[in-house]
């Protein structure tokens, strides 16, 4: 199972569920100040495209669209050991609604990538 939360839930993370700092891996386009996690810059948004769509220049469709094609690019390898790779760690991005987040976009490109409900959840603000 891989998992989604923002930066601001690491602390319950770690504390109410038993994630460590190893766990975690920052999908953010830029990196929050006194985290010292992995980051993996191929699941990050583009940083024109996170402009436009903050400054209300393209729409969540269109934004959507563009961050779709950009995991579509990524290699195939990559995508196919996604599960191995990611299980047991918690992808993390500043958003903490998940309705105009990336995350929720990642989860799903990854079930249709794979044709099936990815084992991937969204630990939300209310944890």
């Amino acid at each position: 199972m891989i998992y989604t939360s923002c930066y601001s839930n690491v602390r319950k993370l770690i504390y109410e569920f038993g994630f460590k700092y190893q766990d975690f891996i920052g999908i953010s386009i830029y990196e929050p100040v006194g985290f010292n996690i992995e980051f993996e810059k191929k699941l990050a948004p583009k940083k024109t495209d996170m402009w436009l769509f903050k400054n209300e220049l393209i729409s969540w469709k269109d934004y959507s669209l563009k961050y779709y094609d950009k995991l579509y690019d990524l290699e195939k390898k990559y995508l196919d050991n996604f599960l191995e790779t990611y299980d047991g760690k918690v992808l993390l991005c500043y958003e903490q609604s998940d309705k105009f987040c990336h995350r929720k976009l990642l989860r799903k490109f990854l079930d249709w990538y794979f044709g099936y409900n990815f084992p991937i959840k969204e630990f939300d603000t209310k944890i």
